[in-house]
C-alpha cells in the first residue's frame, strides 16, 4: 500500500476518482488520500476538484481568485488552499485568518504566512516560534513585549548566524544593551550598524564588531573611529576600513601601514 501512497495534489491532479474506486473500497480510497470523513465526501462530491481549479488562479491569477473566494467561510476550504499554497492565507477572511488550525498550516509550510495572520495570532508565542523557527526573518512580526525579552532575544541570537535580523529588529532598550549587541556583532561585525547610537560610541563593543569585520568601522561613532587602537584593529582585519577613520588616523603612518599588509575581506 505505500506504494501508491499518494499526495491529495496528486490526486486530484491527475487520477480520477472513479479510477481510484474501481480498484480501491471506499473506505481504502480515504486512507489512501489520508484525509477527513468530512473532507473525503467533498472530494467525493467533486467539490475538491472544484477547489483545486480556485487554487491554480492563486498562481496564475490572484485577481481572479479573490474575486471567487470573497466571502466563502468554510474552514475545510481554507485549510485545504492553504495546505496546497499558503500564500491564500491572505485572502481569506477575518474568521479564517484567525483560525489557529488554519494559520499554523500556513506556517508550517511558509513562515512569512504569519504576517496574513490575525494581529491575535501574530502575538501568539507558540505560532511566532514556528514562524522564525521556519524564517528568522518573521522576527519583525514579534510583539513589543518579545522584541524587548531579552532572554528570548539572546537565545535567538545563540541559534542563528542572522543576528543582524534579529538585532534590527529588537527593541531600542536592547538595541543598547552591550550583552546583546556584542553577541550580535561577534557573529557578523557590520550588525553594528543596528546599534543604538549610545552603544556605537562603546569602544569595546565596537572593538568586537571590528575584529569581526573591520568594515563595521563605518558604522562606528565618531569618537570610535578617531580611536588608533580601535581603528588598528579594523585595518588590520580588513585594509579598506581605513576610509572610515577619522582623517588624522587616515595619514597616520603605523595605521596606514597596518591598512596596507592586512587582507583585504570584504565578507560578513
Amino acid at each position: 500500500m505505500n506504494e501508491k501512497m499518494l499526495s491529495l495534489s496528486s490526486i486530484v491532479k491527475e487520477i480520477p476518482l472513479d479510477t481510484l474506486l474501481s480498484y480501491f473500497e471506499l473506505e481504502d480510497v480515504q486512507n489512501l488520500i489520508g484525509v477527513s470523513s468530512v473532507l473525503f465526501q467533498d472530494i467525493i462530491n467533486g467539490q475538491v476538484i472544484k477547489w483545486s481549479l480556485n487554487e491554480r488562479y492563486l498562481v496564475n491569477s490572484p485577481k481572479k481568485f479573490k474575486n471567487l473566494t470573497q466571502g466563502i467561510e468554510n474552514e475545510t476550504y481554507w485549510h485545504f488552499i492553504v495546505s496546497r499554497n499558503p500564500r491564500g492565507l491572505m485572502f481569506a477572511p477575518y474568521e479564517i485568518r484567525n483560525n489557529r488550525r488554519v494559520v499554523l498550516d500556513a506556517i508550517q509550510k511558509f513562515g512569512f504566512a504569519i504576517q496574513h495572520a490575525s494581529i491575535e495570532l501574530q502575538q501568539d508565542a507558540a505560532i511566532l516560534k514556528l514562524a522564525i523557527e521556519k524564517s528568522i526573518h518573521c522576527f519583525k512580526f514579534a510583539s513589543d513585549s518579545m522584541k524587548n525579552d531579552k532572554e528570548l532575544v539572546l537565545n535567538l541570537m545563540q541559534k542563528s548566524e542572522k543576528n543582524s535580523v534579529i538585532l534590527r529588529y529588537c527593541s531600542p532598550d536592547l538595541q543598547e544593551d552591550a550583552e546583546v549587541v556584542c553577541l550580535a556583532v561577534s557573529v557578523c561585525g557590520r550588525t553594528l550598524e543596528f546599534a543604538g547610537p549610545q552603544i556605537q560610541k562603546d569602544l569595546d563593543v565596537v572593538g568586537v564588531a571590528v575584529r569581526e569585520d573591520g568594515l563595521a568601522l563605518r558604522y562606528a561613532a565618531e569618537n570610535a573611529r578617531a580611536d588608533k587602537a580601535t581603528v588598528l584593529a579594523a585595518c588590520q582585519q580588513n585594509g579598506l576600513a581605513l576610509k572610515y577613520a577619522a582623517t588624522q588616523l587616515q595619514n597616520d603612518a603605523e595605521v596606514v601601514n597596518a591598512a596596507a599588509v592586512s587582507k583585504n575581506n570584504l565578507a560578513c
